[in-house]
């Protein structure tokens, strides 16, 4: 049985043993202070497990905020990475503007440090991380 470390009607965070990852499942579009109050709970995930893996479910979300979103980049990364965060599969929807806001995201990443890789399906995202040695 997975830990769970948050359980709201706009997130889901929990640990998956065995790829070594946190999962956030995101839920429609969360208030600015809920969105990185959860953020913040992922790196601390990170930290307290020794984890590098996310794995975001983005199937049931709605675009973040630009303010958010650059939150993301600029506050949060920085604190994830110092955590050990070094890779993230996405899981992304077909809707043109939720893929467009995923890649604004990790478009300036580096892609030596930083391996990011979206997908279709939590399996397939699962497998790929299952995969990589970090």
């Amino acid at each position: 049985m997975p830990q769970v470390y948050l359980n709201t009607a706009y997130c889901r965070i929990e640990l998956d043993e065995d790829i070594k990852a946190v999962i956030i499942e995101w839920f429609g579009a969360p208030k600015s202070e809920s969105f990185r109050s959860a953020c913040l709970l992922v790196t601390k995930a990170l930290k307290e497990n020794g984890y590098s893996r996310v794995l975001t479910d983005n199937t049931n979300a709605v675009i973040f905020k630009r303010e958010d979103q650059q939150w993301l980049n600029e506050v949060w990364l920085p604190e994830a990475e110092a955590a050990g965060y070094r890779a993230s599969a996405t899981i992304i929807k077909k809707d043109p503007f939720v893929r467009f806001a995923v890649d604004n995201i990790v478009k300036d990443r580096d892609n030596v440090k930083f391996l990011n890789q979206r997908f279709e399906s939590r399996e397939e995202a699962r497998s790929w991380l299952k995969t990589l040695v970090l």
